[in-house]
């Protein structure tokens, strides 16, 4: 039957070898599915589980631009990204990450391509103190083009009903604080790569390695963002910009007055961006700016958090406030 299926442009053999290089890697997969015990959730008072789901996106394309000039190893930044776009969110509900699976599909598998992909998401995962609980992986000849791949990721956290940050937290006067990104993370890949069609190979030299920049993993960050610690709630500025996010987070009645000064965009992302002719209020729907996570929080305990955020290695600065009012229309003011 392999042979019958090879012909078809699907090579079993192959898959298979993988699933045992993953085995003898330490991860436990290989089942039809896994079975994750949920033993210790006795310090719950009332357990839900949260479910998130995301990709990488157009950030692979030029990813694997890279990897036919440089070889395979940049290819393992996607996975890191692949894990902290789906972990992230989780964080913004205060949640801990349980498990985590993958689906990678592929015109023809290539073996160093997947190995260096599936070590970045077990890397990642360690850092998250998540569980790989398996995946699937999956040759498609005639959908992709050989030598290209598309991820997805989808995890399980837990959180404590009670403790669950959102909306219905948040007061008025609470201080927004901005923990920054590693750069554009794996959002607007598909606008930036078409900026970078007029770059010369001076920028695409200076810019393309900071572009491919894995995501930051925030998911550890769960049990220090809690009320206990003034944080109401979290919003992980992805695809849709700051205000695009932020509003998610926030009740109908509420108006958010940030400074665009404030805002630490580094230098290089305020060039790429300059280089599409883009203003900030344009690049702002589209982007991160810089920002990773954006807390809303406590006034009081605002410099506490700041501090606790440093200490635990992470940049962290306030750029504006919440203010709740009787309407039902939210609003944002870019104040200078």
């Amino acid at each position: 039957m392999t042979d019958l299926y090879k012909q078809s442009g699907v090579d079993v053999e192959k898959g298979d070898k993988l699933v045992n290089w993953l085995q003898s890697s330490g991860t436990a997969i290989g089942g039809f599915a896994g079975l994750y015990p949920l033993t210790d959730i006795s310090s719950y008072k009332s357990p839900a589980l949260i479910s998130c789901t995301d990709g990488v996106g157009t950030k692979i394309l030029l990813a694997l631009e890279h990897a036919g000039k440089n070889g395979p190893g940049c290819l393992q930044g996607l996975g890191q990204d692949l894990v902290a776009m789906v972990l992230n969110d989780m964080v913004v509900l205060g949640a801990k990450p349980l498990f985590f699976l993958d689906y990678y599909a592929t015109g023809v598998l290539d073996d160093e391509q997947f190995k260096h992909v599936l070590t970045g998401i077990k890397s990642a995962l360690e850092k998250a103190d998540c569980k790989l609980m398996g995946g699937e992986t999956a040759e498609l000849p005639g959908l992709y083009e050989k030598g290209h791949f598309d991820l997805a990721g989808f995890g399980v956290g837990i959180v404590d009903q009670s403790d669950v940050l959102g909306p219905e937290r948040v007061q008025s006067k609470d201080t927004l604080i901005t923990v920054p990104s590693s750069g554009f993370h794996a959002n607007g890949y598909s606008l930036l790569r078409s900026w970078r069609n007029s770059w010369g190979e001076e920028q695409k030299q200076a810019w393309d390695p900071k572009l491919l920049t894995p995501t930051k993993v925030y998911a550890g960050l769960y049990r220090h963002l809690t009320e206990q610690n003034g944080v109401h709630a979290i919003s992980h500025i992805t695809g849709g910009g700051i205000w695009g996010n932020l509003k998610r987070v926030l009740p109908q009645n509420s108006s958010v007055t940030i400074s665009p000064e404030q805002i630490r965009t580094p230098q290089w992302m305020q060039d790429v961006i300059a280089s599409g002719g883009a203003s900030f209020a344009e690049a702002e729907k589209v982007f991160n700016m810089g920002i990773g996570l954006i807390l809303v929080c406590n006034p009081a305990k605002a410099d506490k958090l700041v501090e606790l955020l440093v200490e635990l290695g992470h940049e962290a600065y306030p750029v504006g406030n919440v203010e709740l009012g009787s309407g039902e229309q939210q609003s944002i003011r870019w104040q200078s």
